[in-house]
């Protein structure tokens, strides 16, 4: 599937960085263990749809992505942010199943189309069912945005980074420690992102009566008891500093703020509960779980001119913009 290539020799010993978001540490390298091959845009690789794997150029795929993931009217350099993003991602994926087979989410894929777990990807056909009579127009934006980064990604001592994003943030972004836990990921760490306030997505309420908000939280934990007032149905709350909730007790069930969002199909854990009368109102800020890139925000910093080199490392500190090239030896 790839391109031969020489292998770059690492000769040091070190512990690295994170591998999985959720907190899997890398061990240390040994002398003379050989670095992942990195994959240029032109190289094959497979993708899984459901339960079917296809193979395409990573190009495809990325542009197939970034249809899917921002939408095409995002400036020019938003979306080349986001390119960079993906690709840097799919890297990250890829590298990982190559040091840790027995640890991999798809053995015998590079990534899925899944945008709960991977990234989400837009066919040829759902993308002109989405954009119409503007499909052309478009979709050749989506392939400049590619094609203009070829072979640009993110890396954090020199590896590809998992860079997360999301719609929009509360604010201020999430680190990727208090939305899932384990160990600390040092370029996916809280920023301000104040131009999300100004986002129409950036507030939502979602009203339920008390019968039906009992009916949710009865269906997923049926042996919860009911507090006998609706300022006891929440208790014990934690929040992170960028205000998303982290943990807490509901009718005395220990909970996730994600999984507090979940349980009611909310945009965000950046949550307030307003009660009126017996009708619940639930507000949340934002859009998304809150870590890495504001794809609102990176809108709003590309419309002030920003490029995307200069939006990436914003969002996620310390990092660096690097190519497949640098990484090989012709």
């Amino acid at each position: 599937m790839k391109k031969p290539i020489i292998s770059l020799l690492l000769c040091v010993l070190c512990f690295l960085i994170p591998v999985w978001v959720l907190s899997v540490v890398e061990d240390p390298k040994k002398e003379g263990e050989e670095k992942a091959a990195i994959p240029r845009d032109e190289d094959m690789i497979e993708v899984l749809f459901s339960d079917e794997i296809k193979t395409m150029t990573m190009q495809d795929y990325l542009v197939g992505t970034l249809s899917a993931e921002m939408p095409a009217s995002y400036p020019e350099e938003a979306l080349k942010a986001q390119a960079i993003a993906a690709r840097s991602n799919l890297l990250y994926k890829m590298e990982l199943r190559d040091r840790y087979p027995e640890q991999a989410s798809h053995k015998d894929a590079d990534i899925c189309a899944d945008y709960a777990h991977c990234q989400a990807f837009a066919t040829e056909e759902e993308q002109k069912e989405k954009w119409g009579d503007k499909y052309e127009e478009k979709h050749a934006k989506m392939v400049k945005a590619v094609t203009d980064t070829q072979n640009v990604f993110l890396t954090y001592e020199g590896r590809p980074i998992s860079a997360l994003f999301h719609a929009i943030s509360s604010g201020k972004t999430e680190s990727a420690t208090d939305v899932w836990g384990g160990n600390g990921i040092p370029y996916l760490i809280p920023v301000e992102s104040e131009w999300d306030k100004s986002s129409d997505g950036y507030e939502s309420v979602t009203t339920l009566t008390l019968e039906e908000a009992k009916s949710v939280i009865l269906e997923a934990y049926p042996n919860a008891a009911m507090p006998e007032t609706p300022d006891k149905w929440v208790t014990e709350l934690e929040k992170s500093g960028s205000g998303g909730w982290m943990k807490l007790k509901l009718w005395g069930e220990k909970l996730s703020g994600r999984e507090f969002r979940n349980l009611f199909s909310l945009r965000s854990t950046n949550i307030t509960l307003e009660w009126e009368g017996e009708t619940l109102h639930l507000i949340t800020h934002g859009y998304g779980h809150g870590v890495g890139m504001s794809q609102y925000g990176a809108k709003c910093m590309a419309e002030e001119g920003k490029t995307a080199g200069e939006i990436l490392a914003y969002y996620y500190p310390g990092t660096t913009i690097d190519t497949q090239e640098n990484l090989y030896i012709e």
